[in-house]
């Protein structure tokens, strides 16, 4: 009986031993009230999100919300300071605006003031210091900044997205919330992301999941990216999976009852029956309080499956009203366009009409002005005409009378 008990004794010893014996350290930079840049809702109650999520995976986590430039050298440096003398898992995310330029890319933080990119390598935090500060024995990148590119476009020449970090460290995962050249909706990937980790599957399973669901929900217009050199697994949440887990520990509690309550019929003092006693009610409350645990996971799995699927159909649905609208806005500016040619054409005419009439009255008035002329015209020719013919025949009467009287003479003449 005393080999038994002692058996139990050291199993139960294995299972509370903790299984995040490692240490966890966790920084979060959120930005999202920029000076000068377009102000971003989501990566400051994204990153609270994530933190309480974290912080049940047994993280010690560093927010720090609305950064300056400055804040994040410091806060780099603490948690460069911390992860070195700690070491296990170092977990960096920042949620906020960056940008690429010439295959280098940049954390912007909330001052930065870039009228044009020959300011970005001056007035950001370029992400090789921060890869530079993942000392950790295992270290987990996220990057959720790939948004478009922030620079005015009158004077940049960056490339929106985020460029593949160059620098990469040993058994270190890199993740970006989308691929090279594409740009991340905002609220997609980190919340998704904060749900998954809490999964009780390794992280490059977790990973699969986050790059699946992503792509589901944005109609593959968004596939997350990572740089994978990790040497062995690495779990954030319990392994095996927290209702396995639970389940088993269940079924020892039951086996132990079962043996306790053997021991029970064979003990012989009274002292030694209210010892098993006391312990079988012990057994008995902590395979209560188990159960209680496994429904509540069980129930928790329940809730992310109904909450992934109420996010699909939500964005679905966002998806179809902004199709719907798009639809109306392209009908309308259809509709915008004919009325306007209808327009022009009513003006045309109404312009040909009113230049067909001025023409119309020109004429009317140029006849009205010449006719006159004319017939003045034709009066003086016919006048003409008849004065030339009047002195045609006086001349004609005069030369014929001067022959008349020529005759006469002659003939006078020759009577005589």
């Amino acid at each position: 009986m005393k080999s038994k008990n002692f058996f139990c004794i050291i199993l139960l010893m294995f299972i509370s031993v903790s299984i995040y014996g490692e240490a966890r350290n966790a920084l979060l930079i959120a930005n999202g009230k920029y000076a000068k840049l377009s102000k971003l809702d989501n990566p400051i109650p994204e990153a609270i999100a994530l933190k309480k999520s974290l912080l049940e995976l047994g993280f010690e986590v560093t927010l720090i919300s609305n950064a300056t430039l400055e804040n994040t050298k410091i806060e780099m440096k603490k948690f460069r300071d911390k992860i070195k003398n700690e070491k296990g898992i170092a977990f960096f995310h920042y949620g906020g605006h960056a940008v690429q330029v010439s295959g280098e890319n940049y954390l912007i933080p909330i001052d930065a003031d870039i009228p044009n990119e020959d300011y970005v390598s001056t007035r950001t935090y370029p992400i090789k210091e921060l890869m530079i500060s993942m000392v950790g024995e295992t270290n987990i990148v996220v990057l959720d900044c790939c948004r478009n590119n922030p620079i005015p476009a009158s004077s940049r020449n960056a490339v929106r997205g985020l460029q593949m970090i160059s620098d990469k460290l040993k058994n270190s995962v890199i993740v970006y919330s989308a691929q090279p050249g594409q740009t991340a909706e905002d609220g997609v990937f980190t919340p998704i992301f904060t749900r998954k980790i809490l999964d009780n599957k390794s992280f490059s399973e977790v990973l699969i999941d986050v790059r699946n669901e992503v792509s589901k929900i944005t109609n593959g217009k968004q596939i997350p990216g990572e740089y994978n050199e990790i040497t062995e697994q690495i779990y954030l949440a319990n392994v095996p999976g927290k209702d396995e887990k639970l389940a088993k520990e269940i079924a020892y509690e039951k086996a132990r009852k079962k043996a306790l309550e053997a021991d029970l019929a064979m003990a012989q003092s009274s002292k030694e029956k209210e010892r098993i006693n006391q312990e079988l009610e012990r057994v008995e409350a902590e395979t209560k309080h188990k159960q209680l645990e496994l429904e509540k996971e069980k129930k928790r799995q329940q809730y992310e499956q109904e909450e992934t699927r109420r996010r699909q159909e939500e964005f679905e649905k966002q998806k179809r009203q902004q199709e719907e609208l798009d639809r109306i806005k392209r009908e309308n500016e259809i509709k915008r366009h004919e009325l306007e040619k209808i327009k022009t054409a009513t003006t045309n005419d109404k312009n040909s009409i009113k230049e067909n009439n001025v023409s119309s009255t020109n004429i009317v008035k140029s006849k009205s002005v010449v006719k006159p002329a004319t017939v003045k015209d034709n009066l003086k020719s016919h006048n003409s005409l008849n004065i030339s013919f009047l002195i045609s025949c006086m001349i004609g009467i005069i030369i014929s009378s001067g022959l008349i009287y020529v005759f006469y003479i002659l003939w006078v003449m020759y009577n005589h």
